[in-house]
């Protein structure tokens, strides 16, 4: 007997993560996926979904976060929605400085996260929304001490952020509330991922903010690492923990994805010793302060996440695929490596 596949969307289909997630449900050939995206024709942004093994199963719908209503076609007889899109860029040059600023965020993150909830409610057919939020909603100037181990049960302080203008981690902050305070009265059930700093492998040749962080010590555009260790996660994981909080009709409410927190000399270390790129990999310490607010050594509980997709993926082995994929995208060139 032939069963019907089941009928998702995910918003902000080029992104990083969501591009990811678009693979796994293609390659799992049960689902039929809508990717909303702001321009269908550029395939200089979104033509790598396209090329994807089973994209017939998939369909690009124009829709924007600030336009109200503009999510209707996309949702319409979606049974889930992965909402991933938002605006995430830190003040690391000139022109993100310039751009760093209250409105660069909060609308989209805030009053885009609504809109998505507003359209989903409306369509019956929703039974889950899966949105994805950030660690940043968890442990940014929280005050607690050193030795404090981070849970789904930690929130970032909203009056520090907003006194330190951290505009990013606040519009994330204040979308996760508006988001379970909606749900409250919603016929769906909602889910909220929080991913760390995010690497693996890359889909297409434009690089987020997160794999360009990594790629800076394997350029020789960074010259010293910070201090502390830095939570990471798989992309790979993400998707599939986004997924899998769909599939399982128990999970609710928050799930905390770092897979691990291994310190940047050691990153470092790793990047030279066994990925390859030798004198480019800074090998000295900084001493100036990272510029973000998240705690210089971060332990975690995320037991909670291991429960729903098991062991997360090694890092090493998730720096080794980011490189690789830097290397094949021709980003930097082919070291004396190992991969």
């Amino acid at each position: 007997m032939r069963t019907s596949k089941v009928k998702v969307c995910v918003t902000g289909g080029g992104g990083f993560i969501a591009s990811h997630i678009i693979q796994q449900l293609l390659e799992k050939g049960s689902y039929t996926v809508v990717a909303t995206v702001r321009d269908p024709y550029n395939m200089t942004k979104y033509g790598h979904l396209l090329n994807l093994p089973g994209a017939e199963n998939l369909t690009l719908i124009k829709a924007d976060l600030l336009d109200q209503g503009s999510f209707t076609e996309a949702f319409r007889g979606c049974v889930c929605i992965f909402h991933t899109a938002s605006p995430f860029f830190v003040p690391s040059n000139e022109k993100n400085k310039a751009l760093y600023k209250k409105e660069s965020f909060m609308p989209q993150a805030l009053g885009g996260t609504l809109n998505v909830l507003r359209s989903a409610e409306k369509e019956t057919s929703v039974r889950c929304v899966i949105v994805c939020a950030s660690t940043a909603n968890i442990y940014c100037r929280t005050g607690l001490p050193d030795d404090h181990v981070y849970t789904e049960e930690d929130w970032s302080n909203r009056e520090a952020l907003l006194e330190n203008k951290e505009w990013y981690a606040l519009s994330k902050v204040e979308a996760e509330l508006a988001a379970i305070e909606f749900a409250k009265k919603a016929h769906f059930r909602l889910a909220v991922m929080h991913p760390t700093l995010v690497w693996g492998p890359v889909l297409s040749s434009r690089l987020g903010q997160s794999s360009t962080a990594l790629l800076g010590y394997m350029d020789g555009s960074r010259t010293a690492y910070a201090v502390g260790n830095k939570a990471i996660v798989d992309v790979r994981d993400v998707a599939r923990a986004h997924i899998l909080a769909f599939e399982d009709s128990k999970v609710t409410g928050r799930l905390m994805l770092i897979g691990a927190a291994p310190t940047w000399k050691e990153l470092c270390l790793h990047l030279r010793n066994n990925v390859g790129f030798g004198d480019k990999v800074p090998m000295k310490q900084s001493n100036a302060p990272s510029g973000f607010s998240v705690p210089t050594f971060v332990k975690f509980d995320n037991s909670k996440a291991v429960k729903l997709i098991g062991t997360f993926t090694d890092w090493r082995e998730t720096v080794n695929a980011s490189a690789k994929s830097f290397i094949d995208w021709g980003h930097i060139p082919f070291p004396k490596s190992k991969l």
